[in-house]
């Protein structure tokens, strides 16, 4: 999310639905929070020129390099999977899904680092159906700001690891993706999103392959908006440990997910990110828009269009000033909404991607790389491409994500 998007101080004689309330909060030391205009009596005036300033002009962030460094760490997450020898004894019959036999598999997840307190290692038995199931073949792509410009050969090609993507981030497993888009405005003040952004898609992946691999724990029915909300706690966790006095930042999130066994989607969105599903059409064999998720915004009298957020803020912040309190729950959810198919495409991303290339000229696109009869399996060649011309159009100079991945059913 770059600095165009006004996230100012609110009005403290202007309460909003959502406002924060310590008796109602479960997690009262702390809040996640959305900023929004505020009186000229409770901060000095905003420069015209500076439209998005998140705090009082007079408020200075504190620090230290032991502080800075302990923010900067990364959580890495790791799943090992032992293959079972052992096979489904019952096949489809007459397409009717039938419930397979399936044998007992064993894994062994670990995580990093130490300092979260999930429950790791562990292992424990659980049953994997080598039947027929859905599953997303994913790729990702993307730039940052400070790359928009930059058209050298060593942008080409790149892994996933190597992308930088700014204060944007994701993660894709067998069947759930995810975007997140960190809020650039903190930057004014040294406080850097992209902590928070990848914090919580990495938190998200975790439960993700919680749901997945794992359908006896309490985690198995889980829904995109539950992964989201226990993404946010554990990272409320997180920012209480590292026992700093200052914001860590705040970011957006969009999650989906679709069933193994049925394709049915359901997702979670908070903020402007977003996705599409197309289908090839049976009429003409043209890829189409079937589906378009739902952003959450809120409109700002003499500001626009501001995105709702998770913010970390120390409680001295909530003391002082009066804030949106955006949460998971505020996010834009829908359960079961279409039954996606095989060869189904969905593209995800940030803003940085959506508000470059207009949908029709994205179909387009998307249509010119897999024309009829030409396979339209190959994730990587479409994330490249679309977040090239992203960049290409310049039309909002953002950090761009883009996550694509088409229906497999084997």
């Amino acid at each position: 999310m770059d600095n165009n998007h006004h996230h100012h101080l609110h009005h403290p004689h202007h309460h909003h639905p959502h406002s924060f309330n310590s008796n109602e909060d479960p997690m009262n030391s702390l809040s996640f929070v959305t900023t929004t205009t505020s009186s000229p009596s409770s901060m000095e005036s905003l420069s015209c020129d500076d439209p998005n300033s998140i705090l009082p002009l007079n408020h200075h962030i504190m620090t230290n390099d032991n502080n800075i460094e302990e923010m900067n760490k990364e959580h890495t997450f790791e799943t090992i999977i032992i293959p079972s020898e052992k096979y489904c004894k019952e096949e489809q019959k007459d397409s009717i899904r039938v419930e397979p036999c399936c044998e007992p598999l064993l894994i062994h997840e670990t995580f990093e680092p130490s300092s979260l307190t999930f429950e790791t290692p562990r292992e424990e038995e659980q049953t994997i159906c080598t039947c027929k199931k859905y599953r997303f073949n994913a790729s990702v792509y993307g730039f940052s700001k400070s790359q928009y410009y930059d058209y050298s050969d060593d942008l080409l090609g790149l892994k996933e690891e190597d992308l930088n993507l700014g204060e944007d981030f994701y993660f894709y497993t067998n069947c759930t993706l995810g975007v997140s888009d960190g809020v650039g405005g903190w930057s004014s003040y040294g406080v850097d999103s992209s902590r928070v952004s990848k914090d919580i898609m990495n938190h998200c992946k975790y439960f993700a392959i919680e749901k997945e691999h794992f359908p006896n724990s309490e985690h198995s029915s889980l829904t995109p908006l539950n992964i989201l909300s226990k993404a946010y706690y554990k990272e409320v966790e997180v920012y209480e440990n590292l026992k700093i006095n200052q914001p860590l930042g705040s970011t957006t999130a969009c999650v989906l997910h679709m069933d193994e066994m049925s394709a049915a989607l359901s997702y979670a969105n908070l903020g402007d990110s977003g996705f599409i599903v197309l289908r090839r059409s049976s009429s003409d064999n043209q890829q189409r828009i079937i589906f378009t998720a739902k952003d959450k915004c809120r409109i700002i009298n003499g500001l626009g269009k501001a995105p709702y957020q998770l913010s970390f803020l120390p409680p001295s912040f909530i003391q002082t000033n009066n804030y949106f309190n955006d949460k998971p729950t505020d996010a834009m959810f829908e359960a079961n909404i279409i039954s996606l198919q095989e060869g189904d495409i969905v593209i995800m991303g940030s803003d940085g991607l959506f508000e470059n290339i207009k949908m029709d000229y994205l179909v387009e696109l998307v249509n010119d790389l897999f024309p009829p009869g030409k396979p339209h399996n190959d994730m990587k060649l479409l994330s490249e491409e679309l977040a090239n011309e992203a960049r290409r159009r310049d039309c909002k100079q953002d950090d761009i994500v883009c996550l694509c991945a088409n229906v497999v059913y084997e």
